[in-house]
């Protein structure tokens, strides 16, 4: 529960409008099936989910807000905020199987795709790996060691600029104090740096990219 609730803190971060992702290894750029939720303005949608990593495909029309949060009676995500018209990607890690409400804020119409992701479906790409975009997106899955991976990142906005990797049970890989997301939990502005990132378990890895401008990611 004290990790779901840092996650849970860390993604209220705002985030902002998506534009598209271009990745060497070509890895998590074709939808999976999963369910699609459609409507227009405010609303919310019942789900049963299973444990494990979920995409959330977005989109939204018109003006204002919009805004993606998913809930139960214990558990509360942000998955997206930034301002209409948004088409973008992001994912989120559900750790109990239940029935979840996902409000939808919106002016006009809007969809979200929900997937489960998993590395059965979607085959890793090895090592090094690189992948460039333009705002909220995922990249995945990439195939990292146990030990230290080197993450080069860059990027061109004044906003916020955030980079985690998710395995495919939904749990983030967080830094040496158990406290920050990693690679970058949360950076103003532009960023052009080299994050050394433990991996403490051999396997598939899920990135997931807020910005509201270009970026670039590269892990070797």
């Amino acid at each position: 529960m004290k990790r779901w609730m840092s996650v849970s803190l860390l993604l209220c971060i705002t985030l902002l409008c998506c534009g598209c992702m271009q990745t060497d290894a070509d890895q998590g750029n074709e939808p999976l099936p999963g369910t699609l939720y459609a409507q227009s303005g405010n609303a919310s949608e019942t789900m049963q989910l299973d444990p494990g990593l979920y995409r959330f495909v977005m989109n939204s029309s018109g003006s204002g807000i919009f805004e993606v949060g998913i809930q139960n009676p214990d558990t509360y995500g942000l998955i997206a905020r930034g301002e209409s018209p948004y088409s973008g990607s992001q994912i989120f890690g559900i750790y109990e199987n239940g029935t979840y409400t996902m409000n939808v804020t919106a002016e006009d119409a809007w969809s979200v795709n929900v997937e489960l992701l998993t590395a059965e479906t979607e085959a890793a790409a090895p090592l090094p790996f690189t992948v460039n975009g333009s705002g909220d997106d995922t990249a995945g899955w990439v195939d990292l060691p146990i030990g230290e991976v080197t993450c080069d990142l860059t990027h061109d906005s004044d906003s916020v600029f955030a980079v985690w990797l998710y395995n495919e049970t939904g749990h983030p890989v967080f830094d040496q104090t158990d406290t920050y997301l990693q690679p970058l939990h949360g950076h103003m502005g532009s960023y052009n740096g080299t994050v050394p990132v433990a991996i403490e378990e051999k396997g598939p890895y899920y990135l997931n990219v807020i910005s509201d401008g270009n970026w670039s990611i590269s892990i070797s």
